[in-house]
């Protein structure tokens, strides 16, 4: 038995359980970790900002400063580039989410963000045609191990004014950058 007259019996106690089964215990847990899936399928396929946010746990990210998200102000229709970083020590996980416009009536009420419907019925009721399905907010992921810089690049397609957060997990929490993009278009000079 273990008593407090017998120092040997604690001192091995304590190694044992501190020396031999600490690593095996961080082994067991790291393994339950690494089968979580980066990123989570309800943040794919998310339908807008907050559905995104809520996947991931990050209800309201502290915007941050140290966050670098470069894309241009001013872009064409078509493909873009962005290059996104964090300068947040500890930083595991960079999120790049786009925001749909939210469109508002002249009372300043907010209505859905407006996404074309995923199938129609022509007016001589045939058969259901199939249309492109509404975009999902997420863009792009990375995860960063230890000892990596925390920076990835994305293209995607850009066919409207919108704003685009990048989300950064470090330290335990969630920090973020909004940047918005505005849509350019060709004026003629014909009168």
């Amino acid at each position: 038995m273990i008593s407090p007259s017998n120092p040997v019996r604690i001192f091995r106690m304590l190694f044992f359980t501190r020396v031999l089964l600490g690593p095996l215990v961080l082994l067991v847990m790291s393994a339950a970790v690494a089968q979580a899936p980066f990123p989570p399928p309800a943040l794919e396929s998310a339908p807008s900002f907050e559905a995104a946010t809520a996947a991931i746990g990050a209800s309201k990210p502290e915007f941050s400063s140290y966050l670098l998200l470069d894309i241009p102000e001013i872009s064409t229709e078509g493909p873009i580039r962005a290059v996104v970083k964090s300068e947040l020590p500890g930083t595991t996980y960079l999120i790049l989410v786009r925001q749909f416009p939210v469109h508002r009536d002249r009372k300043g009420a907010a209505d859905k963000p407006q996404v074309k419907p995923v199938a129609t019925r022509s007016a001589a009721a045939k058969p259901l045609m199939p249309q492109p399905k509404p975009p999902t907010v997420f863009i792009a992921a990375k995860q960063i191990k230890a000892g990596e810089p925390a920076r990835f690049e994305a293209s995607f397609e850009f066919d409207r004014n919108e704003r685009f957060t990048l989300l950064a997990f470090a330290q335990g929490r969630w920090f973020g950058a909004a940047r918005e993009i505005k849509l350019a278009r060709e004026v003629s000079d014909r009168p």
